[in-house]
């Protein structure tokens, strides 16, 4: 189409000023309003209109009425014969007017581009008629199956747009709109980034700004103490100097006590360190007689208050369970199974309470073992084994004192009947000759299974318990050889806790025949040497099996008189096997 010429300086009838025009649409069906539709003209009559024309500007249409006078250009219809006023618009947006390749004025020629616009998205009978040529050209195939050379078309004659009902043109339209899509995307997310920035930095400049005023609230503060420190030194240098000029002997009674610095090892236990004018370690200073005397021997201490906890639990609960049991059948406070619980509490208090000070063996056997698998000092032995017995002794003396009336009451002849309440014996059909190695195999058996499981908790190469609770793995421990080996010899395990209360009985009346001599010296191959012979025997096999430290002697070097292994041999024993 053309441009209309230029409007005449005043108002003038729509119907005089209006210039007809034919919109081409690529043969899709024309409009019958072309109201609110955007087309470029062309500024010069004689151009080609083309969309890429400089020399085009984008019009809005906008109905007029044909007697209403006007000061714009005015475009007809020329199909139609509607009149419509032509406004320049300076933004156009996404339309049928600045979409490229959409319905242009004559006489523009037909669009030549593969873009798809709404305006021709529908391909013309002349089109659809060349397509469907086109195709028949490109199914024909020569007699060998090749096409024939006049089966390829020129680029002139392709079709010059395709059809939306295609796969070819649906994928070239969603290709623009996966574009302007990712267009849109791009943005919002640019948009997006930079206030995350902005918003980071803004945190940053906060976070600053707290740590700088931290730092001079704390310089603040360190100044002032700084300051209370020269002035506390400014009141009391008159008095330093006074103190130095004092004679030797009148500082050592009364200053230098306030100013000593003692190790906290020490005053834990009750203990002060002096340290000589040379700087080298003096003698241990204590505060009184008996806390020199308690500092030497608080190991020993601490294991006579373990097994005082061990037996008190221990011979209480079988007292308990079993004189209530003589006294009133019907009604016994406890069954089996709450003894073994009773000894395994006691196990575990005991161990809490010594544990921290001498390792909390509460029993020769372990005392014993220890010494030969770990290096524990066999000077230590013998004092550890009398705390251990006299605490035992101590335990089942003051349970007896607090059952002693219904003990008598049941016993007033101080028989094996309420001696077992104390001390072991064996049932009743394990005391002949024939039965009695089967009482030395149970305590060789069950001492064997508790010194492997003290050992594996003691293991840090294997799975200890976390600080502090090995005591509940023992307690676990003791109940379960109870409820399952404790039946035919009452589960000793430990000569401390049998020993002790057969001193104790023999005390306060109980008769020899029942306490030493009874079955061929029972007291003393069963619940003292077996137990013995078990634990050493359960360090034995765990350690050939299963520890890896130096300090078992199963882990030591060995020395053969073979050269393989001589003094000279370059041949090297496992690492598990060398020394520690």
């Amino acid at each position: 189409m053309s441009r209309p010429h230029s409007p005449a300086p005043g108002a003038q009838l729509a119907e005089d000023v209006a210039v007809a025009v034919h919109l081409n649409t690529d043969g899709a069906s024309t409009p019958n309003s072309l109201s609110g539709m955007h087309l470029q003209l062309p500024e010069n009559p004689r151009s080609s209109g083309d969309a890429s024309d400089p020399a085009t500007t984008t019009y809005a249409l906008e109905p007029v009425n044909p007697k209403e006078r006007v000061t714009v250009d005015v475009v007809k219809d020329a199909k139609s014969g509607k009149h419509y006023k032509a406004i320049p618009v300076k933004n156009p947006a996404y339309s049928l007017g600045h979409t490229k390749g959409a319905p242009a004025v004559a006489p523009l020629p037909p669009r030549t581009t593969g873009r798809i616009g709404l305006g021709h998205a529908l391909p013309t009978k002349e089109q659809n008629d060349a397509y469907k040529k086109d195709k028949k050209l490109r199914s024909g195939r020569t007699s060998a199956g090749t096409h024939t050379p006049e089966n390829y078309m020129s680029d002139s004659s392709r079709r010059p747009s395709m059809d939306a009902n295609t796969s070819e043109g649906r994928n070239l339209l969603l290709q623009q709109l996966r574009e302007l899509i990712h267009e849109e995307v791009s943005r919002a997310n640019w948009h997006h980034s930079e206030s995350v920035k902005q918003h980071l930095e803004e945190s940053k400049q906060d976070q600053v700004d707290l740590l700088e005023e931290a730092i001079a609230k704390t310089k603040a503060q360190e100044d002032e103490k700084a300051g209370d420190l020269e002035k506390t030194a400014d009141v009391d240098a008159p008095k330093m100097l006074m103190t130095e000029t004092k004679d030797d002997s009148t500082v050592k009674g009364s200053d230098t006590s306030a100013v000593e610095t003692v190790d906290p090892e020490y005053v834990e236990r009750g203990v002060i360190e002096r340290t000589g004018t040379d700087g080298t370690d003096g003698e241990l200073e204590f505060p009184n007689p008996w806390a020199k005397f308690r500092y030497k021997m608080r190991e020993p201490f601490a294991e006579f208050l373990g097994t005082f906890i061990l037996m008190t639990f221990g011979d209480g609960i079988n007292n308990q369970v079993f004189v209530s049991q003589m006294l009133d059948p019907s009604s016994p406070k406890g069954e089996y199974l709450s003894v073994s619980f009773g000894w395994g509490v006691g196990v575990a208090l005991g161990v809490w309470v010594a544990g921290g000070i001498s390792g909390g063996m509460l029993n020769p056997a372990v005392t014993i073992t220890l010494a030969t698998f770990r290096k524990f000092p066999w000077k230590k032995v013998p004092i550890y084994i009398a705390a251990q017995l006299l605490g035992s002794f101590c335990g089942a003396l003051c349970i007896y004192g607090l059952y002693v009336n219904p003990i008598r009451m049941v016993d007033p002849l101080q028989t094996e009947k309420t001696a077992a309440l104390f001390t072991t014996y064996p049932a009743e059909f394990l005391r002949t000759p024939s039965t009695r190695m089967t009482t030395f195999y149970n305590e060789i058996y069950a001492s064997a299974v508790l010194l492997i499981v003290i050992l594996a908790i003691g293991d840090a190469s294997n799975t200890p318990p976390p600080d502090g609770m090995a005591p509940i793995a023992l307690l676990w421990l003791v109940w379960g050889l109870g409820a399952t080996l404790g039946w035919q010899t009452a589960y000793a395990v430990n000569p401390a806790r049998d020993l002790g209360p057969r001193i104790m009985l023999s005390v306060v009346g109980y008769p020899s025949e029942i306490l030493w001599t009874f079955d061929a010296w029972y007291w003393l191959w069963v619940p003292t040497l077996a137990t013995i012979v078990g634990a050493l025997i359960g360090a034995f096999i765990y350690d050939g099996l299963m520890y890896t430290g130096g300090e078992s002697p199963l882990n030591a070097k060995w020395r053969f008189s073979s050269t393989r292994f001589g003094r000279g041999s370059k041949n090297k024993l496992p690492a598990a096997l060398s020394e520690a």
